[in-house]
């Protein structure tokens, strides 16, 4: 199970890694932050569902799932909003 949890906790560790640097780089609200946060909040949710399998033998996986599955939440809320920024943006930076 760690080693399927692992390949979503480092997919979702270089997509944060790119997230940062984009916003180090003052690009905050470009399309290729919210492709990070959506990828993000996918692997949260594979990881909630892998611990939900796993939960079916020992049920103290139940809070790790729940706490996967709501943080999968959260970040796909985040990237709405991001999405919803990127166009507002897009839409200003024609506006002249």
């Amino acid at each position: 199970m760690i080693y399927i949890c692992d390949v979503f906790a480092v997919t979702a560790g270089a997509a944060l890694n790119k997230l940062l640097s984009n916003i180090a780089k003052d690009e905050v609200f470009i399309p290729q932050n919210t492709l990070c946060l959506r990828v993000i909040s996918w692997c949260c949710v594979f990881a909630g569902l892998t611990f939900t399998f796993f939960s079916l033998w020992r049920y103290e996986f139940l809070f790790a799932a729940f706490f996967a599955m709501f943080l999968g939440l959260v970040m796909r809320v985040l990237k709405n909003v991001f999405e919803k920024a990127v166009e507002i943006k897009s839409e200003n930076d024609f506006t002249v």
